[in-house]
This record gives structure tokens, sequence and C-alpha cells, in this order.
């Protein structure tokens, strides 16, 4: 063996002994300390919501759903204006067709049901006045077409039919007998109104009668012919 150990380096290793067993200790102290924390924070997290209440929650939203809607349905029927609001102090006139007047400005309106689109007319004019040089005088009948109306989303529209083809519905050439033949669309007029039932609509024709989009009235001018060598109609006011 080798020499006996000192009592100095005796006691310098229980020093060493000391200080480690310390060391270890602090350190399994503050990894405690550590551990404790974290399952402190973790405690204090707030609780998921469970898959039910989630579940509680969607149904109390789609039960809101039809309320929302019910409100929303309430607000805009306040906010539209009916036939009956817009022509509240207009002069009605009844006919297939009724018509209002603003008795203010003159300005005229139509009123068609439901039932009436999709259907034909049969539509005449006839001269009440005129200036025989012009082509029109008193009492003079003018051409016939067959009108239909027609309602496309919030437009009405009236259309020229052609009635100068028929088809037996028993041959199998009437399956054909749209082919090539196109009717002629004469006045478009945005709904400006319906009646609470949705079965009425209101639209402005002013410019469906004060213009020549149901009957020609000025006649074709003769090419050959120089202005000055014959009377002339002028252009229709549109007021």
């Amino acid at each position: 063996g080798g020499p006996p150990k000192t009592q100095q380096q005796e006691k310098k290793v229980q020093n060493l002994d000391i200080t480690l067993r310390r060391l270890l200790a602090g350190v399994a102290l503050g990894a405690l300390t550590a551990t404790s924390a974290l399952a402190t924070l973790q405690d204090s997290k707030p609780a998921e919501p469970k898959a039910e209440t989630k579940q509680e929650e969607a149904k109390k939203e789609d039960a809101k759903e039809p309320e929302k809607a019910e409100e929303g349905e309430e607000k805009k029927k306040k906010k539209e204006k009916f036939i009956k609001d817009i022509t509240e102090d207009f002069t009605s006139m009844d006919g297939i067709f009724k018509l209002y007047q603003d008795p203010k400005t003159g300005k005229l309106m139509m009123e068609i049901h439901e039932d009436q689109i999709g259907k034909e007319y049969i539509y005449t004019s006839q001269i009440s006045d005129g200036v025989v040089e012009g082509g029109h005088f008193r009492g003079q009948y003018r051409g016939q077409k067959v009108l239909k109306i027609n309602k496309h989303f919030d437009k009405i529209e009236f259309t020229e039919e052609n009635p100068f083809f028929y088809f037996d519905p028993d041959n199998a050439l009437s399956r054909a007998k749209d082919a090539n033949i196109s009717t002629a669309p004469l006045f478009v007029a945005d709904v400006k109104a319906k009646s609470e039932d949705g079965t009425r609509f209101l639209i402005p024709v002013d410019k469906l009668f004060k213009s020549e989009a149901l009957q020609q009235i000025k006649p074709n001018g003769n090419p050959r012919r120089k202005p000055w060598e014959a009377f002339s109609l002028g252009k229709l006011s549109s007021s």
C-alpha cells in the first residue's frame, strides 16, 4: 500500500463530499420548484369547452337564424313601397290594363296582373285628327298587331308576335314551328312597385305611348324627293 493519509487530507475529502451533497440537494430542489410552477400554470389555464357545450351553442345559433331572417324580411317590407303607396294621390282609369296618372305631372303608369303575363292581345290604333298632307286624317284606322307581355326578372316586356304562320299540332312539322320566326321587342320597362301579395306589377308607360313604339306616326321619306318638295312631319315631343 501507499503512504498513510494525513489528517489534513481527510478533512479536505470530507469538505469536498459535503459540498457535492449540497450541490446535488440544490439541483434537486430547483427541479422540484420548476415542476410545481409548471403544474400551477397548467391548473390556472381556462378549461376548454366541452364538445357538448359547443353543440348546444351551435343549436342556439341555428335557432336564432329564423328570427334574424324574419327581422330582415320585416325591415325589407317596411322599406319596400307597394302600388297603393305610389298611386295614393293618382287618378285611376279602369280597363283591360289599369292606368294611373299623376295629377301634377301627368306621368302615366300601368298596372299589370300576373294573369295577363304570357298572353296575346290585339292592338289597333285610330287617328283622332291629323294633317292630310302628312298622311293622316280624322278617323283613319292604322295597322293592327298582336302583342304579348312577358316578364323577365324585374322587367316587363312588350313584344310583337308573328301571326302569319300556322302549324298543325298533329303534324310532325309543328315541332319546328318556332324555327326562323322571331318576335320583335317593342318596349321594356322596370317594375317600380308590386302589390302586397306580389301578383300585380306597376310600370311607367310614358315612353310606350309618347313614342312610336306601338305605331309608326311619321311616314318614311321618299329618297327620290327633295326635302322641300313635300310636307314632312317633325319629331315627336318627348314631354
